[in-house]
């Protein structure tokens, strides 16, 4: 039978003081993990023993020195560690850890997506790592029982072939189950294959929909572009309008004053006539006179 350990849920810690770091502990418990959140402060009074992943989510980069101070507790060796923060911070952050394969980096702002998927390699990881811890142990346990048998004065075998016979089963026994860790190997590595697949095919959707949204955001600058130019016509058209209205009206007005002006010539010039037939009278009647 494996050790109890490696039928256990992985447990993770997430420290933050971030309204992020607790959202984010939200996300992981959606896939049904263990996790537990605890401040900075509290940090150092937490136990670890049964912690298997920690977060540590960094977006308050003035407490850069507290986290720097905090990476150099030693309880912490032998855990996987995953640090979310500032790519100014990777440098300082990872060489406080001796062994830079228990820490893996990622960069604030997180993609809670991506995270999640590789959330769970590690958790696999993790659940692997403790089946073949389990599987050892066990080995080791039927190996002592094995030797405690077959070397103890009172076996009770007595016969050298009844003994050989025994130590065959046993062998074809543990053959079979070095087989059973083979293909647990396997199938282990199957679903890591499988994991990195869609790992793949998730970031190949990624940038897909990010190439997708910043076309949408250049259609969406050219169109405005295009609103603006058209807004720019219609207020030069506008313009455009209203002084041809100007000219209609300037134009209206100077024809109405020629329309006047012709009028009154017309009226003087007939009142000349009757004046000059006037005229006309009196000389005839003062030639008349004569």
């Amino acid at each position: 039978m494996l050790h109890k350990k490696c039928m256990e849920r992985t447990n993770i810690l997430v420290c933050s003081d971030a309204l992020m770091g607790r959202e984010l502990s939200s996300e992981i418990e959606k896939l049904r993990i263990n996790v537990q959140t605890v401040p900075v402060s509290g940090f150092a009074s937490y136990n670890l023993e049964k912690t298997d992943i920690l977060i540590f989510y960094i977006d308050d980069f003035s407490l850069a020195e507290r986290y720097c101070e905090l990476f150099n507790d030693r309880r912490m060796d032998g855990i996987f560690k995953i640090i979310i923060s500032s790519e100014s911070f990777r440098e300082s952050f990872l060489e406080k850890f001796s062994n830079s394969e228990d820490v893996q980096f990622f960069l604030v702002p997180l993609n809670v997506s991506e995270f999640l998927f590789s959330l769970e390699k590690v958790v696999l990881v993790d659940q692997y790592k403790r089946v073949l811890q389990g599987i050892s142990n066990d080995s080791v346990s039927r190996l002592s029982n094995i030797k405690r048998v077959l070397f103890s004065e009172d076996n009770g075998f007595g016969s050298p072939v009844r003994d050989r016979n025994f130590l065959v089963d046993l062998l074809d026994f543990e053959k079979k189950i070095i087989m059973e860790q083979v293909a647990l190997n396997e199938s282990v590595r199957e679903i890591a294959t499988l994991r990195n697949v869609e790992f793949s095919a998730l970031r190949d959707r990624i940038e897909a929909e990010e190439h997708l949204e910043q076309m949408r955001r250049d259609e969406l600058i050219e169109a405005r572009r295009i609103i603006e130019a058209q807004e720019v016509l219609i207020d030069h058209s506008a313009r455009e309008l209203h002084e041809a209205n100007r000219i209609i009206d300037a134009r209206e007005t100077v024809e109405e004053l020629s329309r006047n002006e012709a009028l009154s010539l017309r009226e003087e010039i007939n009142s000349l006539k009757n004046e000059n037939m006037i005229l006309k009278e009196k000389i005839k009647q003062l030639t008349d006179s004569v």
